[in-house]
Protein backbone atom coordinates (compact mmCIF):
# COMPACT_ATOMS: atom_id res chain seq x y z
CA UNK A 1 0.00 0.00 0.00
CA UNK A 2 1.76 3.16 -0.98
CA UNK A 3 0.86 5.99 1.15
CA UNK A 4 0.60 9.84 -0.76
CA UNK A 5 2.00 12.55 0.82
CA UNK A 6 -0.02 14.63 3.00
CA UNK A 7 -0.68 17.85 0.27
CA UNK A 8 -1.30 15.67 -2.57
CA UNK A 9 -3.73 13.70 -0.59
CA UNK A 10 -5.67 16.08 0.40
CA UNK A 11 -5.91 17.68 -3.79
CA UNK A 12 -6.67 14.41 -4.32
CA UNK A 13 -9.83 14.71 -2.30
CA UNK A 14 -8.65 12.10 0.82
CA UNK A 15 -8.79 12.10 4.30
CA UNK A 16 -5.51 13.10 5.51
CA UNK A 17 -4.20 11.66 9.04
CA UNK A 18 -2.40 14.51 10.52
CA UNK A 19 1.46 13.75 11.71
CA UNK A 20 3.56 14.30 14.38
CA UNK A 21 6.44 16.77 14.50
CA UNK A 22 9.78 14.80 14.79
CA UNK A 23 10.93 15.21 18.22
CA UNK A 24 14.21 16.80 17.99
CA UNK A 25 16.75 14.32 20.03
CA UNK A 26 20.50 15.02 19.45
CA UNK A 27 22.94 12.15 19.53
CA UNK A 28 24.29 11.93 23.24
CA UNK A 29 27.63 11.70 21.79
CA UNK A 30 27.29 15.55 20.70
CA UNK A 31 26.53 16.03 24.32
CA UNK A 32 30.02 13.53 25.44
CA UNK A 33 32.03 15.95 23.30
CA UNK A 34 30.57 19.35 24.50
CA UNK A 35 30.94 18.57 27.89
CA UNK A 36 34.47 17.44 27.01
CA UNK A 37 35.19 20.61 25.73
CA UNK A 38 33.76 22.70 28.59
CA UNK A 39 35.86 20.91 31.32
CA UNK A 40 39.35 20.97 29.10
CA UNK A 41 38.26 24.36 28.22
CA UNK A 42 36.96 26.04 31.73
CA UNK A 43 37.71 23.27 34.51
CA UNK A 44 39.30 25.20 37.43
CA UNK A 45 42.44 23.92 38.78
CA UNK A 46 42.67 21.39 41.13
CA UNK A 47 39.76 19.17 39.71
CA UNK A 48 40.69 16.49 37.85
CA UNK A 49 38.10 14.40 35.20
CA UNK A 50 37.86 11.80 32.62
CA UNK A 51 35.17 10.35 30.30
CA UNK A 52 34.78 6.57 30.28
CA UNK A 53 33.92 5.66 27.15
CA UNK A 54 32.60 1.94 27.66
CA UNK A 55 29.59 2.42 25.64
CA UNK A 56 31.66 3.25 22.49
CA UNK A 57 32.92 -0.10 22.32
CA UNK A 58 32.95 -1.26 18.27
CA UNK A 59 34.65 -4.37 18.17
CA UNK A 60 32.01 -7.12 19.52
CA UNK A 61 35.37 -9.10 21.10
CA UNK A 62 36.32 -6.38 23.01
CA UNK A 63 33.48 -6.51 25.94
CA UNK A 64 34.54 -10.04 27.04
CA UNK A 65 38.00 -8.27 27.24
CA UNK A 66 36.70 -4.95 28.62
CA UNK A 67 35.11 -7.46 31.69
CA UNK A 68 38.69 -9.17 31.82
CA UNK A 69 40.04 -6.29 32.55
CA UNK A 70 37.63 -5.64 35.18
CA UNK A 71 35.13 -2.63 33.47
CA UNK A 72 32.39 -2.73 35.10
CA UNK A 73 28.53 -1.68 33.81
CA UNK A 74 26.81 0.64 35.30
CA UNK A 75 29.65 3.13 35.68
CA UNK A 76 28.97 7.07 34.84
CA UNK A 77 29.82 8.47 31.67
CA UNK A 78 32.55 11.37 33.53
CA UNK A 79 33.99 10.71 37.02
CA UNK A 80 35.41 14.26 38.17
CA UNK A 81 37.52 14.65 41.66
CA UNK A 82 37.43 17.98 43.32
CA UNK A 83 40.83 19.53 44.87
CA UNK A 84 39.88 17.55 48.24
CA UNK A 85 39.57 14.63 46.09
CA UNK A 86 35.64 13.77 46.47
CA UNK A 87 34.16 12.11 43.32
CA UNK A 88 31.10 13.66 41.48
CA UNK A 89 29.64 11.63 38.73
CA UNK A 90 28.17 12.76 35.54
CA UNK A 91 26.06 10.73 33.22
CA UNK A 92 24.50 11.86 30.07
CA UNK A 93 21.36 10.65 28.51
CA UNK A 94 19.73 10.97 25.06
CA UNK A 95 16.13 13.30 25.62
CA UNK A 96 13.82 10.27 26.14
CA UNK A 97 16.37 7.54 27.46
CA UNK A 98 16.23 5.98 30.97
CA UNK A 99 19.29 5.00 32.85
CA UNK A 100 19.77 1.01 32.64
CA UNK A 101 19.30 -1.09 35.98
CA UNK A 102 23.30 -1.34 36.66
CA UNK A 103 23.16 2.55 36.26
CA UNK A 104 20.28 2.69 38.46
CA UNK A 105 21.76 0.51 41.15
CA UNK A 106 25.16 2.48 40.98
CA UNK A 107 24.15 5.42 41.37
CA UNK A 108 21.62 4.50 44.55
CA UNK A 109 24.59 3.30 45.87
CA UNK A 110 26.65 6.24 45.33
CA UNK A 111 24.40 8.70 46.27
CA UNK A 112 23.98 6.31 49.57
CA UNK A 113 27.65 7.16 50.21
CA UNK A 114 26.98 11.30 49.84
CA UNK A 115 28.94 10.99 46.34
CA UNK A 116 27.05 13.83 43.80
CA UNK A 117 25.86 12.50 41.01
CA UNK A 118 23.71 14.43 37.75
CA UNK A 119 21.73 12.68 35.30
CA UNK A 120 21.74 15.76 32.47
CA UNK A 121 20.00 15.41 28.87
CA UNK A 122 21.38 19.01 27.91
CA UNK A 123 24.32 21.30 28.10
CA UNK A 124 22.07 23.61 30.18
CA UNK A 125 21.85 20.59 32.88
CA UNK A 126 25.73 19.98 33.03
CA UNK A 127 25.98 23.97 33.02
CA UNK A 128 23.65 23.66 36.42
CA UNK A 129 25.49 20.66 37.92
CA UNK A 130 28.91 22.35 37.42
CA UNK A 131 27.80 25.06 38.69
CA UNK A 132 26.37 23.33 41.85
CA UNK A 133 29.56 21.59 42.54
CA UNK A 134 32.14 24.88 41.69
CA UNK A 135 34.26 22.69 39.25
CA UNK A 136 34.15 25.15 35.90
CA UNK A 137 35.14 29.07 35.74
CA UNK A 138 31.65 29.66 34.08
CA UNK A 139 28.80 29.86 36.00
CA UNK A 140 25.20 29.12 34.23
CA UNK A 141 24.42 32.51 33.99
CA UNK A 142 27.75 32.68 32.21
CA UNK A 143 27.40 29.90 30.03
CA UNK A 144 23.88 29.20 28.93
CA UNK A 145 24.71 31.60 25.66
CA UNK A 146 27.69 29.78 25.37
CA UNK A 147 26.60 26.34 24.74
CA UNK A 148 22.89 26.42 23.36
CA UNK A 149 23.02 24.63 20.08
Amino acid sequence: MNTLPPLIALADGRRVRPRRAPIIRPKEIELHMTVAKLLREHCLEGWDWTHVATGELENMRKPGRMKQLGVRQGWPDFILLSPSDQPHFLELKRIGESLSSAQHEFRLRRIAHGTPFAICNTIDQVLAAFDLWKCTRLSLSDGAHLWQS
